[in-house]
């Protein structure tokens, strides 16, 4: 054997063993081709983690066989070397190479090949009709590459935007066809997000949410290019944007307004007929008419259009004259993501702005986490140092459960802090004869709290078997929107308690906060920003606290209210309870679990508490619907809601642990700051939890800031109670309000929900004891705490009534078809951009 031969014989013996693996493939005449993917970067999809640990099985499949191959040859070497060592690796001669045939060579008939989905038939006709789309955006947005994609968009800019979206859906006709065609049910993407390349992998599966994809993001790359995006998508399905976009505001410095355009319009109206108010949307039509006599008519022209520049001046919609009525022009389309919001659950403001707002949600979740155990503590028998330590339990621990709720729970910006449903269960405890036999009053406040967490600690298993069970989640099938309006109304209104009777108790501070709040947080004031910033608007409920709070001090410092009641003193001093006096500056002190004792556990408390539970069960799946809404996400599905009633189970149970004297439930206070800021993010929530559990450990700061008047809280709620009550009303968009059946059951449960505690509130008052006082306590405990909650009553005839009168033929009435896709965790694709658990966690805990 030469030495070309042994030269050639391990490059035969690679082609062999290449033909072996591969006996019927042709050679590729492009071995290396480039991917669509890498040429346009746009396209390409984002693989997911299953996928790529598919790949890497079959890697070490392939791996696998290559070293098995090498097994099988390796006797044959051996051998071939013990005759002669001179010899190659490949026994020579080769045997004798096949000539290549012409045709291919002939294999078993594959397996038929099933038909393609309906989802990839979808997909594929998406991908077609969107692939030049996404060429043009790439070569339209990489012009401008080298500006700062956070600053605002110039207004010849916009109007490049526009006209670009409307010429590409002029000249592609598969593109135009694809969306008039699939616009209910297809596979959209974002041309903007695919042209910046932002998040370009996002798919819509309608023009609907697609649409409101444009108008919801605010403060990222191209927001104008999205909102013109939006505009040329409606003006194409022959939608009207002013009805599903949002307006923007008219202030001085708005660079689209042009005053000078909007003054020459008035000029002109006698000319014309018609009068352009709005220079951005389309003009408003008025009706000829005769002209008065001159100096009637310069008189008429200057008061009324002087006033109305005057209107526009300040920042007041500019309407000058009712145009005539039209039906058809006064439709509100439902819509299952509330529009309107700076910033969405999956959004977050700057750094600097984060903190600002997180650390309002601190402030308003004092109210509640202060209040209770200033009623609690004495009746135990407590001292006001007892008094700072259960507050700062309770803090701690509220910054606990809000940090699990919004990482591992549900996902919704919620604060999960004290609840009030715990306050007639551990009443009857501190009521019971074997705690009041104690003369000491340290050593009874000892025992009742220690008896306190064992019943906390047994009663939280209802939360967690309901939850992780998914049974709540089965039981939650029975909600439509008609059955949780009234649930999600009364959970604001039946807190009116709360409010405007306590903000009566010290006038002088609570009216003026009521009306400072108002002015600052809703539509007056909003115009008057800084650097494009609604300062006021955004940090009202700061500036109105700070405000009233540094005048409450004035007036308890100059000796105010030495001499009123003690019940005035109260509620408008602010040191009612020496808390600042009674906290030392050095003690940093973290509360730990068992801190007062071992639990002591009895059967009767058990239950009793477990009413309790079930209450808060109700009031926060209430409050997930309303912050799902205020934060401009889609109604939390039944495995959400089941994951997050969990993470609220083990939160009780960390209550009883640390003995915070009270349990847990989703403050709607904080809801209904969501809606009142317009900032639903997830991260400012998840700032108010670090806030929580640092002011705890100090107990001088946190007494402090413990010290506002409860009237001044009571003031706040006046509002935000109010509006989470509006967002379960709106759930009425979605069912039809023409409907007998309807009206009875939204009108009858709404009125038993109110009716019906405030007799159990009134006979309490009166008799010192509920409506239910049978030999059995906690019997007692647990009738009484059940129909004294408004939400839970409302659920319990809601539900019923909806789920038994009428029921066939009557779906789309009480607007099952909204909500039916949102039931399932992979029934509408948002749900995985907005619950989707943190660490990619959902692999271990996949969605059922």
């Amino acid at each position: 054997m030469d030495m070309d031969q042994r030269d050639l014989a391990p490059a035969l013996a690679q082609l062999r063993l290449d033909a072996s693996l591969h006996p019927c493939a042709p050679p590729d005449p492009n071995p290396h081709p480039t991917p669509v993917s890498d040429a346009f970067p746009a396209l390409r999809s984002a693989r997911s983690t299953a996928f790529k640990r598919e790949e890497r099985r079959k890697h070490r499949e392939r791996r696998r066989q290559r070293k098995l191959q090498q097994q099988r040859l390796a006797p044959l070497l051996s051998q071939r070397r013990s005759l002669d060592p001179n010899a190659p690796d490949i026994p020579w001669p080769c045997e004798p190479l096949v000539p290549p045939s012409t045709s291919w060579s002939s294999r078993p008939t594959p397996a038929a090949v099933p038909p393609p989905t309906e989802h990839e038939l979808r997909a594929a006709a998406a991908g077609l009709a969107q692939r030049n789309a996404l060429r043009s955006t790439l070569a339209f947005f990489s012009r401008d590459d080298g500006s700062d994609a956070d600053e605002e968009d110039s207004t010849e800019e916009e109007g490049a935007f526009l006209a670009f979206f409307t010429e590409l859906f002029e000249k592609d006709c598969e593109l135009r066809d694809y969306y008039k065609g699939n616009h209910e049910k297809g596979e959209f993407r974002c041309l903007v997000c695919g042209g910046i390349r932002e998040k370009a992998w996002r798919r819509f599966d309608s023009c609907a949410a697609l649409v409101h994809h444009s108008t919801a993001v605010s403060r990222t790359k191209k927001r104008h290019a999205h909102r013109e995006f939006a505009v040329a998508v409606c003006r194409l399905l022959g939608w009207d944007a002013d009805e599903l976009l949002p307006r923007p505001s008219l202030a001085l410095e708005d660079p689209l307004v042009d005053m000078d355009n909007v003054t020459e319009s008035m000029e002109s109206v006698e000319e014309e007929g018609t009068l352009l108010v709005d220079p951005v949307y389309r003009p408003i039509p008025i009706a000829n008419a005769t002209p008065p006599a001159a100096p009637s008519f310069c008189l008429a022209f200057v008061l009324r259009y002087g006033c109305a520049l005057l209107l526009i001046a300040l920042g007041f919609p500019p309407f000058l004259e009712m145009t005539e009525f039209k039906p058809e022009e006064a439709s509100h389309p439902p819509t299952d993501q509330l529009q309107g919001f700076e910033y969405c659950i999956d959004s977050n403001p700057p750094w600097g702005e984060a903190i600002i707002l997180g650390f309002q949600h601190y402030i308003l979740s004092l109210g509640s986490t202060v209040m209770t155990p200033t009623l609690l503590v004495p009746l135990m028998g407590g001292s006001n140092d007892d008094k700072i330590r259960v507050i700062q339990s309770l803090l701690f621990v509220t910054g606990i459960n809000t940090l699990l709720q919004t990482l591992f729970g549900s996902r919704l910006p919620t604060v999960v802090g004290g609840s009030y449903a715990f306050v007639v269960p551990i009443i009857s405890i501190i009521h019971d004869s074997s705690l009041m036999r104690v003369t000491d009053d340290h050593e009874r406040f000892l025992q009742t709290m220690r008896a306190i967490q064992g019943a906390l600690i047994v009663s939280s298993s209802i939360q967690i078997i309901l939850g992780y069970s998914q049974l709540w989640g089965i039981f939650s099938r029975f909600f439509s929107p008609l059955g949780m309006v009234p649930v999600v109304a009364l959970v604001g209104f039946g807190l009116f308690d709360r409010g405007f009777p306590v903000v009566g108790q010290c006038v002088e501070i609570g009216v003026p906060m009521l009306i400072l709040f108002i002015a600052t947080s809703q539509q007056y004031l909003k115009h008057l920003q800084v650097r494009r910033l609604p300062i006021i608007e955004r940090f009202s409920l700061l500036i109105s606290v700070i405000i009233i709070w540094a005048y409450a001090h004035l007036l308890t410092a100059s000796g105010a209210y030495r001499h009123r009641s003690e019940l005035t003193q109260v509620n408008c001093r602010t040191d009612r309870a020496r808390l600042i006096s009674s906290a030392p500056w050095y003690l940093i002190k973290i509360p730990y679990p068992l801190q007062w004792g071992a639990p002591t556990f009895d059967a009767g408390h058990s239950f009793g508490m477990m009413a309790a539970v079930f209450v808060s069960l109700v009031e926060s799946t209430a409050a997930y619907k309303a912050a799902a809404r205020l934060s401009s996400a889609t109604p939390p599905p039944a495995h959400i809601l089941s994951r997050g009633i969990g993470w609220q189970g083990i939160g009780i149970l960390l209550d009883g642990l640390f003995g915070t004297g009270t349990g847990s439930t989703v403050l709607v206070e904080n809801v209904g700051l969501l809606g009142s800021t317009r900032v639903g993010s997830r991260r400012v929530v998840q700032i108010s939890g670090g806030f929580m559990i640092f002011f705890s450990i100090l107990g001088k700061f946190g007494a402090l800031f413990a010290s506002i008047p409860f009237t001044i809280f009571a003031a706040i709620y006046c509002v935000l109670f109010g509006l989470v009550a509006a967002v379960g009303l709106s759930f009425l968009q979605f069912t039809n309000m023409n409907s007998m059946r309807n009206l009875f059951i939204v009108g009858v449960s709404i009125f038993l929900g109110l009716s019906i505690p405030e007799y159990f509130f009134r006979y309490t008052s009166l008799a010192h004891r509920g409506p239910s006082h049978t030999k059995a306590q906690w019997f007692n405990d647990y009738i009484n705490t059940i129909f004294s909650s408004p939400p839970t009553v409302a659920l319990i005839v809601a539900v019923f009534l909806d789920n038994t009168l009428e029921l066939k033929d009557s779906a789309r009435d009480r607007g099952m078809p909204w909500w039916v896709r949102f039931r399932a965790f992979k029934g509408d694709s948002r749900n995985e951009e907005f619950y989707n658990l943190p660490f990619n966690l959902n692999r271990f805990f996949p969605p059922t």
